[in-house]
């Protein structure tokens, strides 16, 4: 996708300069200290109002839109747009999101839903006025949905993909972000460990190549149904 756009650069120097504020920085050590006996990470970074995700600007995520041709679906006449973003987290990152949507396809209305499992990012996506779900099979006929970062941080990866076919519309398209070399790690239990890995190989045999972890995560795709990939 090339270098770093405007949008990430700006996002970068923020960042650097949030981590610059020493007396900021001292406060949050405290208070995660304090909170994580009995809150997740998560919640702790709700609270706090840090933790923030970044993974594309908007430019970035209309470059892979265009790709996916989801604009399309309006062009055949499908003004309403159903879109769901699999662990929200603060919304940030479904913001951006739905702004590339709005421009790729201006004169569509975006219906959009989403799903967090922890109650503190919940109230963020509140008041973000972004609709939560509590489970996905209350949807049909979705047109877009938006998994990432969440395959290798769910208690069952094969049973979220197996959920996501099933409420996607038969045109719809899957974006999804997967951290690589894969390594699994579920907050909310005590193993943090999935029901069943995403990737056959982990945790016993670590050291795959990343085209060969590459090639498995698109087979467990197949296998659940979906098809035409595009790697970015």
């Amino acid at each position: 996708m090339g270098s770093p756009d405007e949008i990430t650069l700006q996002w970068i120097e923020q960042s650097r300069l949030e981590s610059s504020k020493l007396w900021l920085q001292l406060w949050h050590l405290l208070a995660k200290a304090f909170l994580s006996v009995f809150m997740t990470q998560t919640d702790v970074n709700g609270i706090l109002r840090r933790g923030s995700m970044y993974i594309l600007s908007d430019n970035q995520f209309q470059t892979i839109l265009t790709n996916s041709g989801l604009k399309n679906l309006a062009n055949n006449g499908n003004n309403t747009i159903r879109v769901l973003d699999i662990g929200a987290g603060d919304g940030e990152v479904t913001a951006r999101l739905v702004n590339a949507i709005s421009l790729l396809v201006p004169d569509s209305n975006i219906t959009l839903f989403a799903t967090e499992s922890s109650w503190v990012m919940r109230s963020r996506l509140a008041e973000k006025q972004i609709q939560v779900v509590e489970e996905i099979n209350v949807l049909n006929n979705v047109d877009f949905v938006s998994c990432l970062n969440v395959l290798d941080r769910c208690i069952d990866p094969l049973a979220l993909l197996h959920e996501i076919y099933s409420v996607l519309a038969p045109d719809g398209r899957l974006m999804v972000a997967l951290v690589l070399p894969y390594s699994h790690y579920v907050e909310k239990n005590s193993s943090h460990l999935p029901l069943r890995p995403l990737l056959d190989h982990w945790p016993n045999h670590t050291g795959m190549s990343i085209e060969k972890e590459i090639e498995a995560f698109f087979k467990k795709l197949e296998i659940v149904g979906f098809y035409n990939f595009i790697l970015d």
